[in-house]
């Protein structure tokens, strides 16, 4: 269940660096939040899609990587 939350600073990062793939700790490192709260807006927020690594030219199955895109929806 996704609840709808007023602000949100993760999303509003991302929307500011929308052309930008970030990781989580980078999220983390900018807007002084902390782990478990950052993976909360990131749930809990429609427009907020994880990125698969190759995006990124890494071999990993999996990475806390994020971008923004407008969900059309």
């Amino acid at each position: 269940m996704k609840l709808r939350i007023q602000e949100n600073p993760v999303e509003d990062f991302l929307m500011e660096n929308s052309d930008k793939i970030l990781a989580v700790k980078t999220i983390k490192k900018n807007l002084n939040l902390n782990f478990k709260a950052i993976f909360f807006y990131i749930r809990n927020s429609k427009n907020i899609h994880i990125v698969s690594p190759n995006e990124v030219g890494s071999g990993r199955r999996f990475l806390h990587i994020y971008q923004y895109k407008k969900n059309t929806i």
